[in-house]
């Protein structure tokens, strides 16, 4: 039976300085490359090959709690389970949204000047 991961606490983000990728299960780890740089990641495997998903910035102003970060895993946990891809699934809905987005579906914006010129008309 394999261990289960101790956790990661709100100290260890705060403060963990050491590089490398701690455990908090479920597939969440976290990444730390330096003091500043510290990552959140939902690892798995799909067809025998480990996958990484970025869930956020765990430092700097745009970071994302210990708490968050094991709310927004959860969902991703339970996909893997289910036989589901998040990266794929990902994936497929950012080019269903630029697709709506092109078609004209999506949100209307005004398009900018260069959007209806042709590469035949392009000057250098």
């Amino acid at each position: 039976m394999p261990r289960r991961a101790a956790g990661v606490t709100a100290a260890q983000v705060e403060k963990g300085t050491k590089p490398g990728r701690y455990g908090d299960g479920a597939g969440l780890y976290l990444l730390v490359r330096s003091r500043e740089a510290k990552f959140w990641l939902f690892r798995y495997a799909r067809g025998g090959q480990m996958r990484e998903m970025g869930l956020g910035p765990a430092v700097d102003r745009a970071a994302v709690s210990l708490a968050t970060a094991r709310t927004k895993a959860k969902p991703l946990h339970d996909m893997v389970r289910e036989g589901r891809d998040p990266l794929a699934e990902r994936d497929a809905a950012k080019a269903k949204a630029e697709a709506d987005a092109l078609s004209g579906a999506g949100p209307a914006w005004p398009m900018p000047c260069s959007a209806h010129r042709t590469p035949l008309t392009w000057r250098a």
